[in-house]
């Protein structure tokens, strides 16, 4: 899912570039680039929360 966010962020990067001349497009393409980042860092803060449970119950982490 990392994968996926990451690319919907280059995707956003591509559209934004490619279309600097269109207000619009620009804007659509600087939404993208935020939702990218956003579901990356939540991916980044679950990570961390799972892991910062399992060192509290004595768990070996999953990853």
């Amino acid at each position: 899912m990392f994968g996926v966010a990451s690319l919907t962020f280059a995707w956003g990067v591509y559209m934004f570039l490619m279309n600097l001349d269109n207000e619009e497009k620009r804007k659509e393409g600087g939404w993208v680039m935020l939702w990218g980042v956003l579901g990356m860092a939540v991916m980044l803060g679950a990570k961390g929360i799972v892991r910062v449970i399992c060192g509290t119950i004595g768990v070996a982490c999953p990853f």
